[in-house]
């Protein structure tokens, strides 16, 4: 085995993975929203199954969204009425080649606030013509966002036993304001709890037959209902609206490409649970016993759910509701748009969609505050992901009042048989199973180098069974994986090559 510097150890161990374990249709009685969101073809969307020959898209057209010139007037939203009008004549004559090119091709959403385009499921082999379209400027095939989950107290949970005397709505003094009034400019005056405020929760969706919601608060009241039909106990005096824009089957990852396709229905009903979580921290009531209220009780809440029972959630899906959060009705007029969207979603390592990055910039313009989580993978030192990373948005990252994690870190331990124990920092990579999850992983050290080339059948036969341990750079960490995967390592440790933390 090799030698190795331990001093190299001593800036950062980077990343630390456990290799042996990781493998490199709508209703003709659909409301009127959904009508507008899929313009003429909102009945084109379909579950019938789809070959494996098919992409979704998202297309940008050429003439400008409509918030991106919008103005404030007498404290309302107002569009350009001309770009309206060349937004609309651009959209029905992009269709209507699409529509020429090939029957195949259908419309999935119409978006003209926050983007100009449109959401398109469509051949493969047609990929180059759509983009050579006269009235298209960009086409990006579909990223995906990885489902939130709710978070996993676990060690944390001697922390949030007592949450009534230290919560997070303590901790900012949101709680302080709440008693407060402010005068506004006709003379009335309004509570500082988010009353006159309306927030869009673009998530799993709300349990609106919750009790923090006024609602009945049973499992048998959310069992009732049929998450894919309108359900008469939805909208409530608290959730008052919203949207399912991705459906029950709905999953951008699926290995059923039919479920790549989105079925909207006008129930946004919490499948998953975490969008109900998010909405009881930003204004759920709280009734002193078991719960205590969110930040801004007084705000109704809008329930925008763009992902399905189970899976991941695509760009198309989630810029249709941004399009929703600036004029929930679709009819131009934008005195209904929500004040502040928040977005506990997003992809790893900050990756970047171009065209919501550009839909979130214009929502913003057009006055809507747009909030998003810093990541969603746990505590991740030095890892924004998207669209937080977007300037226009707000990036917020989650924390527990006296929680551990407030000064402890994440480390590793190696033991030499002359220098002895040695704990380092350490970020573990997402791109294999966490650590935390594979089991007892050791194995004794062995020095590979940067791994940018196939490792001579010596140094393979050293590494079966043990831990490689490779210097950054050079190539990229799923290349390293892959070549200590196939020489039988168990596991493996990038250590930084230079001094500091790990990302810049």
């Amino acid at each position: 085995m090799k030698a190795f510097d331990l001093k190299r150890l001593q800036s950062l161990v980077l990343l630390v993975f456990a290799t042996s374990l990781a493998a490199c249709s709508s209703s003709k009685n659909a409301s009127s929203t959904l009508v507008r969101l899929g313009g003429d073809d909102a009945g084109i969307v379909s579950n019938r199954p789809i070959n494996k020959k098919e992409f979704v898209a998202v297309i940008k057209l050429k003439a400008p969204a409509l918030l991106s010139s919008a103005k404030k007037q007498d404290g309302k939203t107002i569009v350009d009425a001309d770009l309206a009008k060349q937004v609309d004549d651009e959209q029905t004559k992009a269709v209507a080649d699409l529509k020429e090119m090939s029957s195949e091709i259908r419309i999935l959403f119409r978006y003209r606030m926050v983007l100009n385009g449109l959401a398109i499921v469509a051949p493969m082999s047609l990929a180059e013509k759509i983009k050579a379209n006269l009235h298209v400027a960009y086409v990006e095939k579909e990223g995906s966002f990885g489902r939130p989950v709710t978070m996993d107290v676990g060690p944390l949970a001697a922390a949030v036993a007592n949450n009534f005397e230290k919560n997070s709505v303590k901790f900012i003094g949101a709680e302080k304001t709440h008693g407060l009034k402010v005068r506004q400019a006709d003379g009335s005056e309004v509570a500082v709890d988010g009353t006159g405020m309306k927030v869009g929760i673009i998530d799993t969706g709300i349990d609106y037959t919750h009790a923090m919601f006024g609602g009945v608060g049973t499992v048998d009241a959310y069992k009732a209902i049929e998450p894919s039909k309108a359900d008469s106990s939805f909208p409530t005096g608290k959730i008052a609206g919203g949207i399912d824009l991705a459906g029950t089957t709905y999953d951008s990852n699926s290995g059923d490409f039919k479920d790549h396709v989105p079925v909207p229905d006008d129930n946004p009903l919490d499948e998953g649970g975490h969008g109900t979580h998010v909405a009881g921290t930003v204004a759920g009531l709280g009734d002193g016993v078991e719960t205590y209220s969110g930040v801004a009780p007084g705000a109704l809440l809008y329930a925008i759910k763009v992902f399905g029972a189970e899976g991941s959630t695509g760009d198309a899906v989630v810029i249709a509701g941004l399009e929703f959060s600036a004029d929930p009705n679709r009819d131009g007029d934008l005195s209904d748009q929500m004040d502040v969207i928040n977005m506990s979603l997003g992809s790893s390592y900050g990756n970047p969609h171009v065209l919501y990055s550009e839909a979130i910039r214009n929502l913003v313009n057009g006055g809507t505050v747009v909030v998003a989580s810093a990541g969603n993978s746990g505590n991740l030192d030095n890892i924004v992901g998207a669209p937080s990373i977007v300037d226009e948005a707000i990036s917020v990252a989650a924390s527990i009042d006296d929680g551990p994690h407030n000064w402890q870190f994440n480390a590793v331990e190696f033991v030499t048989p002359t220098l002895g124990s040695k704990l380092t920092e350490a970020v573990e990579g997402s791109i294999s199973k966490p650590v935390a999850e594979a089991g007892p992983v050791s194995g004794s050290l062995v020095e590979v180098g940067l791994a940018d080339q196939d490792f001579s059948p010596e140094l393979v036969a050293q590494l079966k069974g043990q831990v490689a341990l490779i210097d950054r750079g050079k190539v990229t960490f799923a290349e390293k994986a892959k070549r200590a995967f196939d020489a039988g390592a168990v596991g493996f440790v990038v250590v930084n090559n230079q001094d500091g933390g790990a990302f810049a």
